[in-house]
This record gives C-alpha cells, structure tokens and sequence, in this order.
C-alpha cells in the first residue's frame, strides 16, 4: 500500500514540475516578445562624393541597414552593398559615396534604414554636396595660364604681316563663344585639342588710322 502511495505521489510531484516549467517557459516568451524595440535616435552626416564615413548604432537584437540611393553604400571588405545585416551589440559601419547622378542644381540625401525584427526606422541621413562647376583656365598655346604675372597678349595683323593670337581655353561643361565677333576679330576652333585662335586685324578706316573697331 505504502508503495503504490509513494509511486502516486511521485507521478504528481514529476507532472506539477512539468507544468511549472512549461508556464515559466511561456512566461519568459512573453516577455521577450513584448519587449519594445529602442532605435537609436536620428542623426544627420555629410559626405562627399568619392569619400567614406562611418556610422555607429547599438541594438539588442539581430539587425539588418539598407540604403534609399544608389550613390551611397556600406563597404563589406572589398564590396559595396546596399543592405548589410548583423548581429546584436555595438555596430559600426562604413558607408562609401560615388558621384553617380550628381547634379550642380541641389544637394543629395540617402536615408539609412535599420530593421529589428518586423519594425524598422531611419537613423541616419547622410548629404552629398552638389557637384560644383569647375573653374574656366585660360591658357596660352604651350600651357601657360593666364593671370597677373602671365597675361594676355593681343596680337593685330595686316594683310602684309598677318598675326594671330592662340589661347587655349578649358572648363567642366565646355566653353562657347558667346557673342557675335565684330569685322575686326575672327577665330578658329580647333575643338578636340581644346584650343581658340584669334585673329585682330587691323582696321583701315577713312581717316587713315590703323585699329580695331
């Protein structure tokens, strides 16, 4: 009799064990799984096009960036990518920028996106600086530019001793006449070398003086 007793107490002592656990199993999976998910606040970089910068964030939990442009994206050793992923602690990130679509009108910005789980939020916007023009260089027929120590020699010509002035003239976006040139000035173009030749000609006029109109 005492031994059926002591074998009944034991199944029930093993099945109050069983459900112990099961409930503080499924107790701890609700916990985790209200936990609510801290993003790291907004912030906002600058980054050239051509250059790299680094971003740092923290999570407690596998996470996963992508990028909203083309133009800027995470450097994973010798590749760029335009989504990366990790695992939970402290992170940081390098994210390289091109110069692919960039325009001189107005600046770009890419937004950087971290996931956790189902949710996600912006975390970081990093601007490229608009392309800016490139300065016009003027030089002179064997490369020697234009300025105050070095300036421009005008040269007239007659129909007996013709003289010509070359300058070489060089920009971003090309250069372009941008007038009409008088009786007295012409010019050639020679446009794979990137060179104008000039060409002041002395003007005979009814008064017998020789200049340019």
């Amino acid at each position: 009799m005492k031994i059926a007793e002591l074998k009944s107490m034991s199944r029930i002592m093993a099945l109050t064990m069983m459900i112990i656990a099961t409930f503080t199993a499924c107790s701890d999976d609700d916990g985790e799984g209200n936990k609510p998910v801290v993003f790291p606040e907004l912030k906002n970089i600058n980054c050239a096009a051509g250059e790299t910068a680094e971003i740092s964030f923290e999570t407690t939990a596998d996470w996963e960036l992508s990028s909203s442009a083309g133009w800027c994206k995470f450097q994973n050793g010798e590749f760029l990518e335009s989504l990366i992923y990790g695992k939970a602690g402290k992170q940081t990130v390098t994210i390289a920028t091109s110069a692919d679509g960039q325009s001189h009108n107005e600046d770009a910005v890419a937004e950087i996106t971290l996931k956790i789980g189902n949710e996600s939020q912006i975390i970081y916007k990093v601007t490229r600086a608009r392309k800016e023009y490139a300065d016009l260089i003027v030089s002179d027929e064997a490369g020697n530019v234009y300025d105050k120590t070095h300036p421009l020699t005008i040269k007239g010509n007659t129909a007996s001793s013709p003289v010509y002035t070359v300058i070489k003239a060089e920009a971003e976006s090309g250069v372009k006449i941008g007038f009409t040139n008088p009786e007295w000035l012409s010019y050639t173009i020679d446009e794979k070398a990137g060179t104008y030749q000039f060409t002041f000609t002395i003007i005979t006029t009814l008064d017998n003086r020789d200049y340019p109109k």
